[in-house]
């Protein structure tokens, strides 16, 4: 057949089928007209469909005609089925979707709150934290990005205000995670415990937060875990170093049961990347967990939530006193149940009981420490709502902590050769605390509501008791605009190393804080602009009086500001944060007040999205900030400063789904686009004449792999 022939068919042919093809547009909402994206809309017993993007809306056309049925489903609402007739374009489709009678809760975090009262308000949900850029679908490496919380190396750490890893304290359903890291190091750790797939809620505040939180000097991250599932449903996912599988399903009417694992191998990520020489033992992680949610009836429910994971590492280690590798070993259990209940419609209650068992050997050149921590708590917290305008909340915990830590420090400063003078330590601390706090939410007004509470907290270590008041006012301007006005004293027990009668101080005080803050905030349908300034005055830090003794003599200071904005525009959306902060402090081996050691004066992230209604989306994260201070000669301390790290990501993804609530996600991540060659920090020679540079472990790098869900599977139990 003639070759023009068969184009003019084929023009034909595709003219033919577009001029008859049939386009569906249309915009998905839930009840309070908010856009609701990632909603699956099909034409049933078919694969014509598309998903809904950013704003809510969806575009997809069909050769199908006459009467069909549209199909439109969302993990979290009820689905809607609702017969269209196929014969012309339709292109002002609206539907509301309702919450599940089982409800899901998406991942929620309160950007710089600090009252209770913020916790009912999102600022991100689970699926942005799967695609901001550079997170690495981490909630704690997701958190770096909002203002008040400072990256200072490659770790997942939360760094508050000024204020290292141990000042901000983490939870779940109710249970502390004494190490809630993986690979964890003295920054915190390189990736989070946490899976955001395992959460229906979080809240973090970065300062000024109620009494409701103990034995914290800067920042709280409370999470709580997913309940009951509503259908059985199956995951997985393979990446370039890692590897999940996970099920859920209700067993009957009232338990259900939630299961996941993960195993990670750096191997092949290191070999593609070209950093493979760095390790002896690449980066090994496996992680288990189970959740066993029973609905005792519908105003009672109690969820047993276990989890446990090991990690391995053995890194290149270069200094001028040592050339070899890190050996770092982690063992991490969790065990946790919860009781929930409603005595009435005034009275609610959450009883934990929990058991957090942790392990970790470490060596570097001659050093070496083992560490062994046993921590049992049980914690209740209760609601009363006295009246329409004014609520109680009161709770206590009780901590029973036992630690253990052996090995070898050098006595040398910085002198870590095997052959070097070390000194042989052996410490061991059973600590019993007990916390309890008291306050009420009162409403003078539609606009004007207080949060007032106090704490009382004390251990056996320390025959003295520790009160803490704290209140906040929210001045509601209008609709749309809101002042927040908070105040208030915390306390935190310092490290066991430091109240070792032998190497540390036997008797010394609680660290404290007073935190002031004011806050700003804009929130309507398309944005939310949030700003704080805030003070914050140290006392009673450790501070060394001897070699490895310490008093409480120790204090400080930081101010600063914060700012946030989170919004949607027609062509991207996303956030944009920046911090400004000074901090200065004179505790440890630091004799004067000098800048402190995450000291970062500006900070800038902008984490920017684009989803389209194919299913495609792409993400860019920037950020850039402030080196940290640092040491740079003998009986000198921070008088320099690091050069500004900065680091730019993208990411890619493609969500597909298909037959209902099954889908399919694919996606790419480039991290470190400009290449960056980032400083963290040096190690020096005992007498500061030589020095050697840490710097990123990753050049350009590229990661990518795939996840899938199959819903609604057949009964198997």
């Amino acid at each position: 057949m003639n070759k023009k022939i068969i184009t003019i068919i084929a023009v034909f042919i595709m003219v033919y089928t577009n001029l008859f093809a049939i386009t569906i547009k249309g915009k998905i909402s839930n009840k309070d007209d908010n856009p609701v994206s990632f909603a699956n809309v099909f034409l049933k017993k078919s694969t014509d469909g598309s998903i809904t993007d950013n704003n809510g809306y969806f575009t997809f056309s069909t050769k199908l005609s006459g009467i069909k049925t549209l199909v439109i489903s969302h993990i979290q609402y009820e689905k809607i089925e609702k017969e269209i007739v196929l014969s012309g374009d339709i292109t002002n489709l609206n539907f509301i979707l309702v919450r599940a009678f089982v409800e899901m809760d998406e991942i929620t975090v309160s950007a710089s709150s600090f009252s209770a009262a913020d916790e009912e308000g999102k600022t991100l949900n689970s699926m942005d934290v799967y695609t901001t850029a550079g997170a690495e679908a981490d909630v704690l490496k997701t958190i770096q990005t909002f203002p008040g919380v400072s990256q200072i190396d490659e770790s997942a750490g939360l760094f508050v205000r000024g204020g290292d890893v141990s000042e901000t304290k983490m939870y779940l359903d109710g249970a502390t995670l004494s190490h809630p890291y993986k690979y964890e190091t003295d920054q915190g750790g390189y990736f989070g415990m946490m899976s955001p797939w395992h959460l229906k809620g979080t809240y973090f505040s970065s300062g000024a937060f109620s009494a409701k939180y103990g034995n914290a000097l800067s920042g709280v991250l409370a999470m709580e875990s997913l309940d009951r599932p509503a259908y059985r449903s199956l995951e997985f996912g393979v990446g370039l170093a890692a590897i999940s599988l996970g099920f859920n399903s209700p067993v009957n009417d009232k338990l259900g049961v939630r299961f996941s694992g993960n195993y990670s191998d750096c191997k092949a990520l290191f070999k593609l990347n070209g950093t493979d020489d760095q390790f002896e033992q690449y980066p090994v992680s496996y992680d288990m967990n189970l959740n066993l949610t029973y609905n005792i009836s519908k105003k009672m429910k109690v969820k047993y939530f276990i989890y446990g994971t090991q990690d391995e590492i053995q890194a290149e280690f270069q200094s001028p006193t040592f050339q070899g590798f890190i050996d770092n070993k982690n063992n991490n259990f969790l065990n946790n149940l919860q009781l929930t209940t409603m005595f009435s419609e005034k009275v609610s209650m959450k009883t934990s009981v929990s058991m957090n068992k942790f392990y970790k050997n470490f060596s570097l050149g001659g050093m070496e420490i083992n560490t062994k921590d046993y921590d049992q708590k049980i914690r209740s917290d209760f609601v009363y709502k006295w009246s329409k305008n004014l609520s109680l909340n009161y709770g206590f915990e009780i901590n029973k902590t036992d630690y253990e830590i052996n090995g070898k420090y050098s006595i040398v400063n910085n002198d870590l050769s095997e052959d070097g003078n070390y000194q042989e330590y052996n410490h061991k601390l059973e600590m019993l605390y007990r916390g309890f706090y008291l306050e009420s939410k009162y409403y003078f007004s539609r606009k004007l509501m207080a949060l007032m509470g106090i704490r009382m907290d004390d251990s056996d270590y320390n025959e003295k008791t520790i009160i803490d008041p704290r209140i906040s006012f929210v001045y509601q301007l209008n609709n749309t605009h809101s002042i927040k006005l908070a105040s208030g004293i915390y306390h935190q027990f310092p490290k066991s190393q430091f109240i070792d009668g032998n190497y540390g101080g036997s008797k010394l005080s609680p660290m404290k804080s007073e935190h002031y803050v004011l806050g700003y905030e804009l929130k309507n349908e398309s944005m939310n602009f949030k700003s704080e300034f805030y003070y914050k005055d140290y006392d009673d830090l450790p501070l060394e009086i001897d070699n490895h003794l310490y008093n409480s003599g120790g204090y400080g200071y930081v101010y600063g500001g914060d700012f946030f904005l989170k919004g949607t525009l027609p062509f991207i959306s996303g956030w944009i944060s920046y911090s400004y902060l000074k901090t200065e402090r004179k505790q440890l081996e630091y004799q004067e007040l000098i800048p402190g050691d995450y000291d970062i004066r500006h900070n800038f992230v902008a984490a920017l999205k684009k989803y389209f209604s194919s299913g495609q989306s792409y993400s860019l994260t920037y950020k850039i900030h402030t080196g940290r201070p640092y040491t740079g000669a003998l009986n000198q301390w921070n008088q320099k400063r690091l050069p500004p790290i900065q680091s730019l990501d993208l990411s890619w993804s493609y969500y597909q789904s298909f037959k209902g609530n099954n889908f399919i996600v694919y996606y790419i991540s480039l991290a470190n686009i400009l290449d960056s060659k980032n400083t963290y920090g040096y190690y020096y020679s005992p007498d500061y004449s030589e020095r050697t540079a840490i710097t990123s472990t990753f050049g350009r790098s590229i990661y990518f792999g795939f996840t899938m869900s199959l819903g609604k599977l057949p009964s198997i139990l």
